[in-house]
């Protein structure tokens, strides 16, 4: 059975209230165990083989601008707008007919995705064939706003490729606004050592694709060298420090502490650098720190590690298809590790993509709950993690309370979620509900027994129409009732 650190959350009473992203959620999914007060949802489905979330880091406010993006393997990258429109931004960006088993061939393509903030363009990764497969980074510009490609311009290519995975992975702008890649070993493990041999190596760039003067090597875009098959990396702001994980043998999956110049040991070692050593495999893919706003305060600053598992595995495994959450030292070592996301299902989905939203942890499935169809394709998702508190104490110095009062929701006008404060003065059996104009209830948001204090609700108006509401609190002979208005 698979572990399970955390109580089920109590789901019923949840979809009252929670928290929608910039773009529209399909609905909350049972696959997935979270820590009480979170909330998993589908934010896009229809996927096939979704790998790594990229999100724009200046968004604009119209629901006809992109959000985030998408890459999908087998050569295409989907961008997916504020509206929850999903569309093809590239396609066909693969000159061969990816083919092959899981574990295998089959695992190589698009992968590896970075928005740069100024200007809106995408770097990706990416295998490409040239009488043998090779690994390139190319930058994606637009001319509509993001929503489709109109140039594509190589920075680097002509890097020798794997026959089987070990490709080239994940693609970050550092805190110096440097363009940084990870390029596995091809499967030739004595890569990871030379350093005329961009495999098994860290890249640094500008983001023309030029090696800055500044590289450890001032003629070499090599920034560290010795990984085995580095899937994902990130930035800690408390550092400045790139982290990533790196996919060992049989043995020692691992996460990195890369210091600049610096050799991760592969193949002699896997110790060099590593903060974490999972035995046995885990697979750890996508890496994240949260280092923003949405979930609690003990979230600050702590790592969320992709663990994808044994591949294409049906049903639930203590390897993987999970997310686990670090808590990092000021030297970047482990003081403490938990499951925060755990697969309860029975097929065949796992955890690749992760990346922070302004609402929430989003992650990708890649082969969905039912992998590959008769007609070679897959029906995979994105998933939004968000976090959704029923009430929240905002007053410590609750004996000060003296009377009921009802605050205005704020925002208002919202869209389309909005918090409604409350205070009571004494322990009693509360309601708030929420009516529409003419005094028909829409729904029950609280209907239970409350300890004297300060509450916050949030309600999500998803699927109601604009225009004015009500919402009224009772608790006992007190009633109180205010407006609200959604607009669309």
């Amino acid at each position: 059975m698979v572990r399970n650190r955390f109580k089920h959350f109590f789901t019923a009473f949840f979809i009252l209230f929670y928290v929608t992203s910039s773009n529209e959620v399909i609905g909350q999914s049972d696959l997935w165990n979270v820590p009480e007060g979170f909330l998993v949802e589908e934010a896009v489905s229809n996927l096939f083989l979704p790998v790594n979330i990229a999100f724009v880091p200046n968004p604009q406010s119209d629901l006809d601008t992109p959000i985030y993006y998408i890459t999908e393997l087998y050569g295409q990258v989907k961008v997916v707008l504020r509206s929850g429109d999903v569309r093809v931004y590239a396609d066909s960006l693969l000159n061969f007919t990816p083919t092959g088993d899981f574990p295998g061939s089959g695992e190589m393509g698009v992968t590896g995705i970075v928005v740069e903030p100024n200007t809106g363009d995408l770097f990706v990764t990416m295998v490409y064939d040239d009488g043998g497969i090779k690994n390139k980074v190319v930058r994606m510009s637009s001319n509509d706003g993001g929503r489709s490609v109109a140039t594509i311009t190589t920075l680097l290519d002509d890097i020798p490729g794997p026959p089987q995975s070990h490709q080239i992975h994940a693609a970050t702008i550092g805190l110096d606004g440097k363009l940084y890649i990870q390029v596995g070993d091809g499967t030739e493990a004595e890569s990871a050592q030379r350093d005329d041999d961009l495999r098994g190596k860290v890249l640094r760039m500008n983001l023309d694709g030029s090696i800055p003067e500044d590289n450890p090597n001032a003629t070499s875009y090599v920034y560290a060298k010795g990984f085995r098959n580095p899937f994902g990396g990130a930035w800690r702001e408390a550092d400045g420090f790139l982290y990533v994980s790196d996919n060992g043998p049989e043995w020692d999956d691992r996460l990195v502490k890369v210091e600049p110049g610096g050799n991760m040991g592969w193949p002699n070692s896997l110790l060099p650098g590593a903060i974490k050593l999972w035995n046995p495999t885990v697979a750890p893919t996508a890496v994240k720190f949260y280092e923003g706003a949405g979930f609690p305060e003990p979230f600050q600053g702590r790592l969320f590690v992709a663990l994808s598992g044994p591949t294409y595995l049906l049903g639930q495994t203590e390897r993987g298809k999970r997310i686990d959450m670090f808590t990092l030292a000021e030297d970047g070592s482990v003081t403490s590790e938990e499951i925060f996301l755990n697969y309860v299902g029975n097929g065949r989905a796992t955890v690749v993509g992760l990346a922070f939203g302004p609402d929430g942890l989003y992650f990708t499935d890649l082969y969905g709950e039912d992998g590959f169809d008769s007609n070679g394709l897959t029906h995979s998702n994105v998933y939004r993690v968000s976090y959704h508190p029923i009430k929240v104490a905002r007053n410590s110095e609750s004996s000060a309370l003296t009377q009921f009062t009802l605050a205005q929701n704020y925002p208002n006008p919202f869209n389309p979620t909005t918090a409604i404060e409350f205070s009571i003065p004494e322990s009693g059996f509360i309601t708030l509900r929420i009516f529409n104009i003419l005094g028909k209830e829409i729904t029950t948001l609280i209907a239970e027994r409350l300890t004297k204090g300060i509450n916050k609700v949030m309600w999500n108006a998803h699927g109601l129409p604009s225009g004015v509401y009500l919402y009224q609190l009772q608790v006992a002979d007190f009633v109180k009732t205010k407006k609200l208005m959604l607009i669309r």
